[in-house]
This record gives structure tokens, C-alpha cells and sequence, in this order.
């Protein structure tokens, strides 16, 4: 497994692409707080775009707190807390 960083020309970013291969296995942002609707725009829309860009029908969110499930043009993204997702072993 590697993991690297994507941006795209519009200056949108993802924090973590985890890679086995050529196969990207997941699509991660980072984000502690998403209360404020910009940064949720913000992170979201990149999200969403790398998944359009990497044909991925879901991407994962670690924040602060928040935990959901959202589908966002058809494709879902999970949110999930910092301290659940470090005791979850990675699939």
C-alpha cells in the first residue's frame, strides 16, 4: 500500500489517496470541524471530484466528532470520528 496526497488544477485537494497498486482503494479527507458550511463545501466538493476523477462510489471523512452517512450525487461518503476510525482495522 501507498498513500499519497491529489490536487487537481482548480487547486481542489484530498488528504490521503491509498493506493495498492495502481488501484486506489480509498479517498480520505481530514477535517475536525464541518460546522462551518465552507469548509464542509469545501472539503466535500474535492472529495466528491477525486471520486468522480478515481470512478469510487465512496469516500471517507475523518472529522473531530461527527459521524453520518450522506450520498452526494450518487456516490456515499461516510464521516467518521478521529477516535473510531483509529480502532477500526483497515479492510
Amino acid at each position: 500500500m501507498e498513500i499519497f496526497y491529489w490536487k487537481d488544477v482548480q487547486h481542489k485537494e484530498v488528504d490521503f489517496v491509498v493506493k495498492d497498486g495502481d488501484l486506489v482503494k480509498d479517498l480520505i479527507q481530514a477535517c475536525w470541524d464541518l460546522s462551518r458550511p465552507q469548509t464542509r463545501e469545501r472539503e466535500i466538493s474535492a472529495l466528491v471530484r477525486s471520486m468522480v476523477l478515481f470512478k469510487k462510489d465512496e469516500g471517507i471523512v475523518i472529522t473531530g466528532e461527527y459521524e453520518g452517512m450522506e450520498s452526494i450525487d450518487g456516490r456515499a461518503i461516510k464521516f467518521i470520528p478521529l477516535w473510531k476510525w483509529l480502532l477500526v482495522p483497515p479492510e
